[in-house]
């Protein structure tokens, strides 16, 4: 795997992480939004 594949799978990653994130970004989810925000930091 090469350093290119390695970025492309990083940005696949934030992408559906950024979807989920906004997904869940209701007042009534916010505790969930947190932790996603934090398993996000994890992708990078």
């Amino acid at each position: 795997m090469n350093y290119r594949e390695v970025l492309d799978g990083m940005a696949v990653k934030m992408k559906s992480c950024v979807f989920q994130a906004q997904k869940a970004f209701q007042p009534s989810n916010l505790n969930y939004h947190y932790q996603l925000v934090q398993l996000c930091a994890k992708c990078l």
